[in-house]
C-alpha cells in the first residue's frame, strides 16, 4: 500500500567507476594520446577517498592496468599506458566492461555501490573502417561509405547489452568529425567524413541507451562539466524515511520506490527491510 513520505534528503554516496582507455595507434604528430592520458589523470585527481576505481586498456583485447581499489584523496596516482599497433575491437571492449561491472568474487569484488564506466575512445571498431578506391590517381575512402551490415548487427547487440545492464557509460570521444579543425584536409574526403559521422552517432546512441552521456572535448577544460555530472549521478543518493502504517511484526517487508515524473527513473534502492 502507498506510504506517506516523511523526509527525503540527498546524501553523498561512494561509487565504483571503471575507466576504459582505447590504446589505438595514432600518427606521430597526433596530440590525442597525450590528451587522453591528461583527461584520465584529471578525473582520477577529483575522486573521493571512499570511491573505488579500476582502469583497463583495450586494443584487440582488454588488459587490466589497475584492479579495483579505493582511491585516496590528496595522493597523486598516475596511470601509464602504451600505445598499441593492434587492431581495435571496440564492441568487444564494451561487452567486457559490462560484464566486469556485474561480476566479482568473494575475495575480489568488482564494483560496489553505484557504478559507472568512462570510456576514452575514438569509437572505431576494426571492422568499421571504409574501403579505399582509386579516384583521380589517388586512393581515397569510398565516397559512398555505409556501415557494413555485420557491424550494424554487432552495434545493436552492444546497445541492447548496455541498455539492459543499467550501468551508465560515459564516453570521452576523441578524434571525431566534431573535433576536426576547419582547415583539416580530411574534411574534403566525403567517405572519411561519412565514416566519422557514423562512428560518432553510434557512440552517442550507446551512451544514451546506458543512461550515460558523451563529451567531445577540444580542450581539457571541456571535460569538467561531464566529470561533474558523473560525480553527481553516481555520488549522490537520497535517504527516504516514512512512518509505516502497520506496526513492526518481525518479518521482512518488500518496498518499491517509484517516481511520479516519467522523465526520471529509480537507479538503485534497497528492496527489503525490517520495519522498526
Amino acid at each position: 500500500e502507498p506510504q506517506q513520505i516523511k523526509d527525503a534528503e540527498p546524501i553523498g554516496m561512494p561509487y565504483s567507476v571503471l575507466i576504459l582507455v582505447d590504446r589505438s595507434a595514432r600518427y606521430d604528430k597526433s596530440s590525442w594520446p597525450v590528451f587522453v592520458l591528461d583527461s584520465v589523470q584529471l578525473f582520477i585527481r577529483n575522486l573521493r577517498g571512499p570511491d573505488r576505481l579500476a582502469v583497463a586498456a583495450f586494443d584487440d583485447r582488454v588488459a587490466v592496468v589497475l584492479d579495483w581499489r579505493q582511491t585516496r584523496n590528496g595522493k597523486i596516482q598516475k596511470i601509464l599506458l602504451r600505445k598499441s599497433e593492434q587492431p581495435t575491437k571496440f564492441f568487444d571492449a564494451l561487452s567486457w566492461a559490462s560484464e566486469e561491472m556485474h561480476s566479482g568474487t568473494a575475495t575480489q569484488p568488482s564494483a560496489n555501490g553505484r557504478k559507472g564506466v568512462i570510456v576514452f575512445t575514438d569509437g572505431r571498431d576494426e571492422t568499421m573502417y571504409p574501403t579505399y578506391q582509386r579516384i583521380d590517381g589517388q586512393n581515397v575512402p569510398d565516397p559512398e561509405y555505409v556501415v557494413p551490415a555485420p557491424v550494424d548487427e554487432r552495434f545493436e547487440r552492444s546497445r541492447a547489452l548496455l541498455q539492459a545492464g543499467q550501468i551508465p557509460f560515459y564516453f570521452v570521444a576523441v578524434d571525431t568529425d566534431l573535433q576536426l579543425t576547419a582547415n583539416s584536409s580530411l574534411t574534403k574526403l566525403e567517405g572519411w567524413m561519412r565514416f566519422l559521422r557514423e562512428v560518432r552517432t553510434r557512440m552517442e546512441q550507446l551512451a544514451s541507451a546506458s543512461g550515460g552521456d558523451i563529451a567531445f572535448p577540444k580542450r581539457l577544460e571541456d571535460l569538467i562539466p561531464l566529470y561533474e555530472q558523473i560525480q553527481h549521478d553516481l555520488g549522490t543518493g537520497y535517504h527516504i524515511t516514512y512512518d509505516a502504517r502497520r506496526p513492526p511484526d518481525g518479518k521482512v517487508r518488500q518496498i518499491e520506490v517509484v517516481v511520479r515524473n516519467t522523465n526520471l527513473a529509480v537507479y538503485q534502492s534497497h528492496r527489503n527491510y525490517y520495519p522498526r
